[in-house]
Order: C-alpha cells, then sequence, then structure tokens
C-alpha cells in the first residue's frame, strides 16, 4: 500500500513539473509570439490604409510583393517567397525530366538558331546541326521570335511531334522529330585519365547519384583504377540523402556525416552513413571550386574531415543552410531557411556574411576574429566561416580582358559553330588541337566584328585625365597623357597575338562541345587543367599523399 502510495506521489511530481516546464516555456514564448501579433496587426493596417488612401493609384499586389520582396531581403538570399504562378513554375524547374527536342538556342538577328545539341537528344537523332538557324515549326513563322519564345514550342509534353523548317548554309531543310523525354545526368564523363587514375565528374547531387557514381566506380576498377579524382567543382549540390550515401561509398557504416541544427529543435538531425561501403582504402582527392555549393560541399567535407581525402582546388562557396518549402494561403509558397549544416568536425560549412561575395561567389577572405577551429579526425586543424578550405589551395587564374570580351560578346561561339560547319570531323576531344593556320582563319573571322573593350588602366587613365582637368593641371600632363594613351592603344592591338594560346584552348573547348558534348569539352581541359594534374601529381606520391592527412606534429 504504501508502495503504491509513493509511486502515485512520484506520479503527481512529474506531472507537476512536466506542467511547470511547459508554463515556463510558454511564459518564454509569450513576448515573442506577442510582438509577432502586434505588428501583424499594424502590418494588416497599413497595408490597408496605403491602398485606399495613397494619392495615386496602386497595385495592391505589388505594393505587397515589395514590402514581402523587402522584409526576406534582410535574411539570408535563399528565403524566398513564390506566388502560385511561380510554384507551378519552379516545380517545371526541378522536375527531373521534361519533354523537349534536346538543344541549346541561341538568338541570331531576328531569328532563333542551333546553338548546341544533346548527346542522344531528338535534335541529334534527327541530324539536326549547331548553326542550323530555325525558319518556321510545325508551319509557323518563327522569325521575330525570341529564345524563350521558341522554347515554349518546342518544350512540352514529350512524344509529341515537331516538323522544323531549318535554313543550313542558305539551303531550306524539313526535318521532322518527336520530343524526348530528357532527364537531367549527374554525371558529366567518367574515365581513366592516367594509366591507374579514374575520374569521376558530377554535375549535380541529385536522384540516382550515388547509383550512377558506383556503377561508374566499378567499370573503373575493371579497368584498372587504384586511384580516384572526384570533381566537384562548380557542383551546385542537391540532395542531402544522396550526399550521405555517396560519402558512405567511402567510409564505414554508422559514421555521421552531417547534422543540423535550427532555432526550432525539431529541425535538429543526424545523419549517418546506413550500408557496408565500397571501398575505404582508395586514395582519393576531391576537386572543388568557389561553384562547389551545398550537398557537394557536405561531401567535401565530410571527407575532409573524416581524412579519407584531399581536396584540391579553391575555397568552395558556403551554403551550409537547410531550407523547406511552407504553404501560404491561395496557393503561395515560402522557401524559409529554418537550419544549418555541420559535418563531422563540428563546423559549419556556411559562410559567416550572406552577402558580401567576390564577383566569382567566392566568400573571399574571413577576418580571423570569425574563425573557429576544428580538428580532423587525424587531428589536423581545419576552420570555419564559409565554406571549404582545400588542403591544396590553388589561385584561379583570371581571364585575359582579351578573352573575356570575346566569351561575353559570343565570337568564340560564333566561330566554333562555322567551323563545325566547315569540318564534318576532328580528332577525339584529349587529341584535338587547333592549329596556327586555323587561329590565323580566326583573326580573319573577327576583321570585321567589334571586339571593343576599355580596360582597367584606361579607365584609371581617363580619372586621371578628368581630375587632372579639374585642378587645372591638365596642361602641364597633357604630352604625358598623350603618350600613355597611344602606349595602352598600341599594347591593346597585340593582344589577340599575346594571349593566343589562352584563346586557342578556349577555341579548342567551343569546338570540341559542338562535336562530342559536354563530356568532350570537359575532356578537352585536361591537358591544362592545374587543380586535375595537381590531384594527380599527389596521387602518384603515395607517401606524400599520406602525409597531407597527418596531423603535424
Amino acid at each position: 500500500m504504501k508502495r503504491k502510495k509513493k509511486m502515485q506521489i512520484r506520479i503527481l511530481l512529474l506531472a507537476a513539473l512536466f506542467t511547470a516546464a511547459g508554463v515556463f516555456t510558454a511564459f518564454r514564448l509569450l513576448p515573442d509570439l506577442f510582438e509577432i501579433r502586434k505588428h501583424k496587426e499594424i502590418l494588416a493596417e497599413l497595408y490597408e490604409v496605403v491602398n485606399l488612401e495613397y494619392v495615386d493609384e496602386l497595385s495592391p499586389s505589388t505594393v505587397m510583393r515589395t514590402g514581402i520582396e523587402a522584409m526576406l531581403g534582410s535574411l539570408d538570399p535563399y528565403t524566398i517567397y513564390f506566388s502560385e504562378s511561380e510554384v507551378s513554375d519552379a516545380r517545371m524547374e526541378n522536375a527531373s525530366t521534361f519533354g523537349g527536342i534536346g538543344a541549346v538556342l541561341y538568338q541570331k538577328g531576328d531569328r532563333v538558331a542551333i546553338g548546341a545539341v544533346d548527346e542522344h537528344g531528338a535534335a541529334q537523332a534527327a541530324g539536326i546541326l549547331p548553326g542550323d538557324v530555325i525558319v518556321a515549326i510545325n508551319g509557323r513563322n518563327a522569325t521575330g521570335r525570341t529564345v524563350e519564345q521558341v522554347e515554349a514550342f518546342l518544350n512540352g509534353q514529350a512524344g509529341a511531334a515537331i516538323g522544323l523548317t531549318l535554313l543550313r548554309n542558305g539551303q531550306q531543310l524539313e526535318k521532322s522529330l518527336s520530343r524526348k523525354e530528357v532527364s537531367k545526368s549527374n554525371l558529366v564523363w567518367h574515365g581513366m585519365v592516367d594509366d591507374n587514375t579514374g575520374y569521376i565528374k558530377l554535375a549535380q547531387i541529385g536522384p540516382g547519384t550515388t547509383e550512377e557514381f558506383s556503377k561508374a566506380m566499378l567499370e573503373l576498377k575493371a579497368e584498372g583504377m587504384e586511384n580516384l579524382v572526384i570533381d566537384l567543382r562548380d557542383n551546385p549540390g542537391g540532395i542531402l540523402q544522396e550526399a550521405v550515401a555517396l560519402c558512405n561509398l567511402f567510409v564505414e557504416k554508422g559514421q555521421l556525416i552531417v547534422s543540423t541544427k535550427g532555432k526550432n529543435t525539431a529541425n535538429d538531425r543526424s545523419f549517418s552513413t546506413q550500408v557496408e561501403p565500397l571501398d575505404t582504402v582508395i586514395p582519393l582527392t576531391v576537386l572543388v571550386n568557389s561553384g562547389s555549393a551545398s550537398a557537394s560541399e557536405i561531401v567535401a567535407g565530410a571527407l575532409q574531415d573524416l581524412d579519407r581525402a584531399v581536396i584540391v582546388g579553391q575555397r568552395s562557396f558556403g551554403k551550409g543552410l537547410v531550407q523547406v518549402n511552407k504553404p501560404l494561403p491561395y496557393n503561395a509558397q515560402l522557401k524559409v531557411t529554418i537550419a544549418k549544416y555541420y559535418i563531422p568536425s563540428g563546423r559549419c560549412i556556411q559562410a559567416v556574411d550572406y552577402t558580401h561575395r567576390n564577383p566569382d561567389g567566392s566568400v573571399g577572405k574571413i577576418p580571423d576574429s570569425l574563425v573557429n577551429d576544428f580538428k580532423t579526425r587525424n587531428g589536423r586543424p581545419v576552420q570555419d566561416g564559409g565554406g571549404i578550405l582545400p588542403d591544396i589551395l590553388l589561385e584561379k587564374p583570371l581571364p585575359s580582358n582579351i578573352a573575356q570580351t570575346l566569351l561575353r560578346k559570343g565570337l568564340l561561339f560564333e566561330y566554333a559553330i562555322r567551323y563545325r560547319q566547315q569540318h564534318e570531323q576532328i580528332a577525339p576531344p584529349r587529341e584535338f588541337e587547333f592549329s596556327r593556320q586555323d587561329y590565323q582563319d580566326f583573326l580573319d573571322f573577327l576583321s570585321d566584328k567589334d571586339y571593343s573593350y576599355t580596360t582597367e588602366s584606361e579607365q584609371l587613365l581617363e580619372k586621371y585625365r578628368e581630375t587632372a582637368e579639374k585642378e587645372h593641371y591638365f596642361d602641364a600632363i597633357a604630352k604625358d597623357y598623350e603618350s600613355l594613351r597611344r602606349q595602352l592603344a598600341d599594347a591593346k592591338k597585340n593582344d589577340l597575338t599575346n594571349h593566343r594560346e589562352e584563346i586557342t584552348r578556349l577555341l579548342e573547348e567551343e569546338i570540341v562541345a559542338l562535336y562530342y558534348y559536354q563530356s568532350g569539352r570537359l575532356q578537352a581541359t585536361f591537358a591544362e587543367d592545374r587543380e586535375l594534374n595537381q590531384a594527380l601529381e599527389l596521387l602518384d606520391k603515395p607517401e606524400g599523399y599520406a602525409a597531407v592527412l597527418q596531423a603535424k606534429l
């Protein structure tokens, strides 16, 4: 009896404690709830007054959208509002498959032309070539249409027939084809890059990545692979679970890969490897750059923290935020950040500053005061503060002014289209060479093209002149100014000669892509790929590779 009474007392005490804890939590949240409700009422009243009383006519939806974007603009860049129509567009964009002809289009005057065709796409099967100009679609005149308008005609239900009238080298052609369901592949290319090193390039980490990767890896092992390079450069990420499964190919079962932590503890989760690995000993290098983000950073960061791979390249993007979609009234939606990613060492890969980035999207130099130190499994020092800092850091060379201009104005691509029309076939991607004679032909092609540009030096010189005139010193320096201006102009005339090797490499990539698609473009870069060659050099020296993964005593 006494025992029963004691048990009842314990239950009552526990109930009281839980009640007290709930009351405490409620009291703790009350100020926040009150502030939210107060400002919600103020916002609603303000919105109504502005729309009813403001002197000029307003669009209620535009006013509200402006307010929403201003509010979300004070947060991170990944918390986004979608209207009902935008939700539908986002679903279409994120779909893993869609119906199309498998071609990239570009504007050519008042018409749209084929820029490139996808490997195994409907356009390729129908014999459509880069440079073909679209004259009509199903008998409807396409002249005066934009790329977006033509794409709307070409994309749609898979299997539907399309008739295209094309113009090629002055001759009109008729092509019949059917829209084909085009899947977004995760793998760009895989193969052997030397006698014992395999290479796998991932475009993104989407559905089925691990399965595709495993299959590619087994094929390479059958070809004699002893080392592996994983290329995650410009990989924007994708699915968290696929990133964990990808790491699981190389690390033991039960290993923590990533955890999420947010203000709401319901969003705190841990993700560990679930199955036995494929290979825990093969030497690995992972290539990253400022375009490697999110799930690709989880893969690179986890393999670095677990001392399972050497990371080579530039600091990654630094996106370590978790988003979920929350439904809103009238079929609108909010994509909201709810947590941050933390990798095995305990560090967060999110850049400490959401807004201030370099032009290429990288986070740049992070103040030491904002950086925290962590340790890998072997005790190597690593830090947080912004993305994954490679074990072997290589500076990314900046393209020359002339190369940037030729790319931006589409002149390299335009010449590649012409080259493709004049040459039925070329050597394989890793063997093709753009000769000096070819380069002279390119210079002839440019003779009537506008590729003018203003250098930073010219901008500074012009600023110098304006300042001197304002301060009434220009007459004294006029001769020196004119001499510098002429010297700069003369130097620019030689840019096409001085940067011939750089421009030649870019032309080779553009041309190869028109024959061998994106996998060919990738292979055409291998000879001059500094990150890849650094990785190969490291993998060729087992002692050096092992030394990188050991803590310095």
